[in-house]
């Protein structure tokens, strides 16, 4: 997690990332992407769109109630999720 001005973070190509900031303070952040057009995945939605059969039997068994129960809390997407810390910092 960058914590100091002018530190940098390196995600390796095809690695799974995101950033926000959950401060209410203004920050700058520069991106470079190796290709023109890197693509995105949002894994957490997409992992829990798979039948809760196969999830259950994945996960080693954990009951199909409680992978409906964590799939009800993901937004979807990451940017719905981070709504309620814009309206915290009044940047809605």
């Amino acid at each position: 997690m960058v914590k100091r001005e002018g530190q940098a973070i390196l995600f390796p190509k095809a690695s799974i990332h995101w950033q926000a900031n959950l401060g209410c303070d203004s920050v700058m952040v520069v991106v470079m992407f190796n290709d023109e057009d890197p693509g995105t995945i949002h894994t957490a939605q997409g992992f829990f769109r798979i039948k809760e059969e196969l999830l259950s039997a994945t996960l080693g068994g954990v009951y199909t109630d409680t992978i409906l129960d964590i799939a009800s809390m993901i937004p979807s997407s990451i940017a719905e999720g981070l709504k309620s810390c814009r309206r915290r910092c009044g940047l809605e």
